[in-house]
């Protein structure tokens, strides 16, 4: 994926994760970043109990959001704000 995409993953990682979303995101990355990956780890976390399911479906909304070519601009609490 383009730069902007990867940095845009990575800040949700982080957010979503804390300090274990930037080990994550490395390791998904090294296997390949892309949409589907990433939907299927956040399943499994959700089934791990690391994310609630409304903080699951968020990660995967806003990660289809991300690839589908919008940007973070800034956060509103769990609230991400988006350009195209």
């Amino acid at each position: 994926p383009k730069p902007s995409i990867e940095n845009n993953i990575k800040k949700l990682f982080l957010d979503y994760l804390g300090p274990l979303g930037e080990n994550e995101f490395e390791n998904l990355k090294i296997n390949g970043l892309d949409e589907n990956s990433i939907i299927k780890y956040v399943g499994m976390l959700i089934k791990k109990g690391v994310l609630s399911k409304i903080e699951g479906e968020e990660l995967v909304y806003y990660t289809i959001l991300i690839f589908k070519g919008y940007k973070i601009i800034n956060k509103d609490e769990k609230l991400y704000k988006l350009t195209k």
